[in-house]
This record gives structure tokens, sequence and C-alpha cells, in this order.
């Protein structure tokens, strides 16, 4: 949608003509998308963690792969931390939009359990995250 002024005093034309009860529905049903801060119309698809795993027993390097069902997105957000459920105080943002598998290479300081979750995000700012995946990091 075209959010100009112009364009949306000429789209505000329609409104004139419905009925008191169809504009408080409406009006409800954007204030509810507002309080969620949701734009209306977000369909951003839930990225789904694939593979999150050390590349061996001595570094502290993990792989995270993760797969998306649709583009045009504009960048993920990849987060991690050492509790589940967060807070996941280590990111890497944006990550490159490539292919239909993504991946990042998590490094971590000391040999420890690491959850992560990603956000895939679109260029309007909607977003979606993905469930948790964890991945032990000690020998």
């Amino acid at each position: 949608m075209n959010c100009d002024p112009n364009s949306l005093a000429q789209a505000a034309r329609c409104f004139q003509c419905l009925l008191p009860k169809t504009l408080a529905e409406i009006e409800t049903y954007l204030l509810c998308q507002w309080s969620n801060h949701l734009t209306p119309g977000c369909t951003v698809p839930t990225p789904i963690i694939v593979n999150f795993a050390p590349n061996s027993p001595i570094d502290f390097e993990g792989t995270l792969d993760w797969t998306i069902t649709r583009d045009p997105l504009t960048n993920f957000i990849v987060q991690w931390g050492p509790n589940p459920g967060g807070p996941y105080n280590d990111s890497h943002s944006p990550v490159v939009v490539a292919a239909n598998l993504r991946q990042l290479i998590i490094t971590v300081d000391a040999q420890i359990e690491i959850f992560a979750i990603v956000t895939a995000v679109d260029s309007p700012g909607c977003q979606a995250t993905s469930v948790e995946s964890g991945a032990d990091f000690t020998p």
C-alpha cells in the first residue's frame, strides 16, 4: 500500500460511504494491529532452524543453518545466549539473504550450551522469529 499523504487521502474517501458499525469494526482491527506492533497484512514466513551444531569438539565455532519458505526479505537477525528462553545477549545482524538455505558460523567464548533464534525481516519492518534451537559446545 502506498502510504504517502495524497494516496491516503484518496483511499480515505471510500470510508465516507461505510456504515458507522463497519467503521468501528475497521478501527478496532487497526487498533489491535497497532497495539500488537504489527503492520496490517504482515505475512513474513517464520524461519526454521534445521541445524545448529559445533564444528568440532575442540573449537568454539558452530554452524547454524535455517530455511525459509519464500522471499523477498531484507535481512535476518540471529541471536544467541547460554540460557534456554533467553536473554539472547549476542547477535549478528543483518545476515545476508542468499539462496534457500541460510548459514551463519557462531563463535562462542566458552565450552557451554548455546541457544539461538533467527528472526526474518522484510522491507516494511515486519518480523517473524523461529523457535529456539540449542547446541552443546562442551566436549
